[in-house]
């Protein structure tokens, strides 16, 4: 709201049009429909489920590179995959108007959880195939891949909520 007060008064907008028109956005969450609450709903839980997959798929798709690539190149993969991954949903979960705060940290431990198992399976399913396919290079320390994974993973949301404490400032 700051920011938006201060930009009103740089049009030149009064005191009383200022109030008026923060009275409107802060009572706007309660006057929803029950349409849109709905909507709301389902578009957050979508999202959750849509991270979980996405979170499946890509502890599925590290298989062969847990098995071929050396440490340095894996965990240089995984921030990468990580971050981006993060970044959106960061942006999912920010940009959803209905989700509550005690919703965002549901998401940012549930979501994560399952990152930490699904990975930490996936790199000791790649553990047993690179040994029986004897690929010395392939063998990780499954709990490594997984923090490492999920630390970039929470990265972009951290970034954010640091961002957004530095503008209320």
């Amino acid at each position: 709201m700051p920011e938006i007060t201060r930009n009103l008064k740089e049009k030149g907008w009064s005191e009383d049009e200022i109030k008026r028109v923060s009275r409107i956005i802060a009572d706007a969450p309660e006057k929803k429909s029950g349409t849109i609450l709905v909507i709301d709903k389902v578009v957050y839980w979508t999202g959750l489920f849509l991270a979980i997959i996405g979170n499946f798929a890509i502890s599925v798709v590290l298989i062969p590179f847990l098995i071929l690539m050396r440490s340095f190149y894996l965990y240089l993969a995984l921030v990468f995959l990580g971050v981006v991954f993060g970044w959106v949903f960061s942006i999912l979960l920010r940009d959803i108007e209905a989700i509550k705060t005690g919703q965002h940290v549901v998401a940012w431990i549930f979501i994560p959880a399952i990152a930490v198992i699904n990975i930490y399976v996936m790199t000791n399913l790649s553990n047993h195939i690179a040994a029986l396919l004897e690929i010395a290079t392939g063998i990780h320390m499954a709990s490594m891949v997984s923090v490492v994974y999920v630390a970039s993973f929470m990265f972009p949301y951290a970034i954010s909520k640091l961002l957004s404490k530095g503008q209320s400032l």
